[in-house]
């Protein structure tokens, strides 16, 4: 199950050969995710914008940001730039916006919106609503029943503990769902790749 980090100020991630690990690195149970993932490598991380315990409203800049929300129900706008974003615990709104973002949504049932660019978006302990757009995304779920959209772009979807919905959209995706759990997918559009259990439900996939 998944565990949210404990949040600080100032954060550090050594980079790893591999997604389980790295996540590991800030204390995320990465189980679910096997050997479909590759990591994220971030070097490290210094907050540019907390948030508080309350319900916050966060807003980046056109640079890059690293955005750590902490407690409450909060709104998170990523703006331009390639932008780490930690949405903490809390029902949470995040917006990546423009470049290529890092979202994690930790704990609450988070919408997460990667926006433009190719995003690499990580939900959380929760029932979560994940979505791409038009760049080529990397979305994961973790905990809880998860509805995933890849939208436009050739997007790669994995299917974490829990029974989610995978939907690839527009574009060659490719959708992992062999998680031992009764999940929906729907590659959409464009030729897909599918990986699922046989007792999953799944239409739009070559």
């Amino acid at each position: 199950m998944f565990t949210p980090p404990t949040l600080r100020s100032s954060l550090r991630i050594v980079a790893r050969a591999s997604l389980v690990a790295t996540l590991a690195a800030v204390g995320v149970a990465a189980s679910a995710y096997g050997a479909y993932a590759s990591s994220p490598e971030p070097e490290s991380l210094q907050c540019t914008l907390s948030g508080t315990a309350s319900s916050d409203t966060l807003f980046g800049t056109n640079g890059d940001d690293v955005l750590c929300a902490f407690g409450g129900n909060d709104v998170i706008y990523g703006a331009g730039g390639n932008d780490i974003i930690l949405a903490g615990a809390g029902d949470d709104q995040v917006f990546g916006q423009g470049g290529m973002d890092t979202i994690y949504g930790e704990g609450g049932y988070d919408v997460i919106y990667g926006g433009n660019g190719a995003d690499n978006v990580y939900s959380g302990a929760q029932a979560d609503q994940i979505y791409g757009n038009n760049g080529a995304d990397t979305l994961y779920g973790q905990g809880g029943n998860d509805v995933i959209r890849g939208q436009a772009g050739d997007d790669y979807l994995v299917a974490g503990n829990g029974n989610n919905w995978l939907y690839g959209g527009n574009g060659f995706d490719t959708l992992h769902a062999a998680n031992g759990y009764i999940d929906h997918v729907d590659g959409g559009a464009a030729y897909d790749t599918c990986y699922f259990d046989y007792f999953d439900s799944v239409v739009n996939c070559e």
